[in-house]
C-alpha cells in the first residue's frame, strides 16, 4: 500500500513539473513561436515569408504566441515596396523597403521585441535611391553667369527686300543685365533693291556691335528685352546690267557703312542642362555714316535699307 501511494506522489510531482516547465518563459518561446501573417503582393510576400520562416516565425495563427500583421504593395515607378506592420495592441509602422531581406527583418522585430521604442512607428521612412523623375533644371534663367546663342534668321526691310542669314550672340551677368555683344550676318533674296535698277542686284551685309539685355525667368522659361548699338557693313553688287550702259560710268560694286540701334526681345525655353531654344523678334536701324560723294558711278546703286525687322531660331548654351 505504501508502495502505491509513493509511486502515485512521485507521477503527481512528475506531472506538476511538466506543467511548470512549459510555461516558463523559455518553453513558452518554443511552444508558441510569434506569428506573422504577411499579405499583398506576391512577387515580394513569398520571399518575404520564405525568410521568416527560415527564422522560426510562423505564418498562420496558432492561437497563441504573439501576432503582427503586415502587408506589402508595389510603389509604380519605383523600385520600391510600402510596408504596413500592425501589432495586437493596435501599433502601427509604415516605411518603404526594397527588398524581402530588409522587410523580413522589421516584420520580426515587431514579432519578438517588446521594447517599446521599437514598436512605436518610425517617423522617417528607409532611405532608398530613386531615379530621377525629370531632367535637371537647364541653367538658362537670370541666374546664367553667360550665356551663348545661335539663330538662325529671316528679316524684311524696309525697302521690301527679303534677307536671310544668322547671328550669334554672347553676354555675361552683370548685376541683373547680360552684358556683352553680337555679329549678324545677312543677304537678300535679289532683284532691284527697290531703286528701279535695270538689272539685278545683290547685298551681303555684315554688323557686328554692344548689346544688353534683361533676363526675366519664370520655371523653364525666359524672356529677354534686349538693346544694342553696332557698325554695319554693306556689299552692294550689280549684275546683268544693260548693255546700253557703258561700263565706265556705273560701279557695279558698292561698300556702305552706317551706325545703327537694334532692339528686340528674345525667349528661351530650357530643354536640358544649360541648353534651351531660343527664338528672338527684333529691328535694326541704320544711318549711313560713310557717303558715296558727288561720284556718279554710284548712283545707279541703290543706297541699303535703313530698317530691317527680323525673326530668329536657334540654340542657346548657358551656364
Amino acid at each position: 500500500m505504501d508502495l502505491c501511494i509513493n509511486r502515485s506522489r512521485i507521477a503527481s510531482a512528475g506531472l506538476l513539473a511538466s506543467c511548470l516547465l512549459a510555461t516558463s518563459p523559455a518553453t513558452a518561446g518554443t511552444a508558441c513561436p510569434p506569428v506573422a501573417i504577411v499579405e499583398g503582393a506576391a512577387e515580394i510576400v513569398m520571399p518575404v515569408a520564405a525568410v521568416l520562416r527560415r527564422r522560426g516565425l510562423r505564418s498562420e495563427p496558432s492561437g497563441c504566441g504573439r501576432v503582427v500583421r503586415a502587408s506589402l504593395v508595389a510603389r509604380p515607378g519605383l523600385n520600391a515596396y510600402g510596408l504596413h506592420i500592425e501589432d495586437g495592441y493596435g501599433r502601427v509602422s509604415d516605411r518603404e523597403i526594397a527588398d524581402a531581406s530588409t522587410a523580413a527583418s522589421l516584420i520580426e522585430s515587431w514579432a519578438i521585441d517588446e521594447d517599446a521604442d521599437v514598436l512605436a512607428p518610425r517617423s522617417a521612412p528607409t532611405a532608398i535611391a530613386r531615379a530621377p523623375v525629370a531632367p535637371p533644371a537647364a541653367v538658362s534663367d537670370a541666374t546664367a553667369a553667360f550665356r551663348i546663342a545661335t539663330r538662325g534668321e529671316v528679316a524684311t526691310a524696309t525697302d521690301g527686300s527679303v534677307w536671310y542669314g544668322g547671328a550669334l550672340a554672347a553676354c555675361g551677368r552683370v548685376g541683373l543685365t547680360c552684358l556683352g555683344g553680337r555679329a549678324r550676318i545677312a543677304r537678300d533674296g535679289g532683284g532691284d533693291g527697290g531703286g528701279g535698277l535695270t538689272g539685278t542686284l545683290t547685298r551681303t551685309r555684315i554688323d557686328m556691335g554692344a548689346a544688353a539685355a534683361l533676363p526675366l525667368s519664370r520655371g523653364a522659361f525666359t524672356l529677354a528685352p534686349a538693346i544694342g548699338v553696332g557698325l554695319y557693313w554693306t556689299r552692294s553688287a550689280a549684275n546683268e546690267l544693260p548693255l546700253e550702259i557703258p561700263v565706265e560710268i556705273v560701279a557695279d560694286v558698292v561698300d556702305d557703312f552706317a551706325l545703327g540701334v537694334d532692339a528686340g526681345i528674345g525667349a528661351a525655353y530650357a530643354v536640358a542642362e544649360h541648353w534651351s531654344f531660343v527664338t528672338e523678334l527684333g529691328a535694326l536701324f541704320a544711318n549711313p555714316v560713310s557717303s558715296r560723294g558727288g561720284d556718279l558711278r554710284w548712283d545707279w546703286v541703290p543706297l541699303p535699307p535703313r530698317g530691317f525687322f527680323h525673326v530668329g531660331l536657334g540654340l542657346q548654351y548657358a551656364r
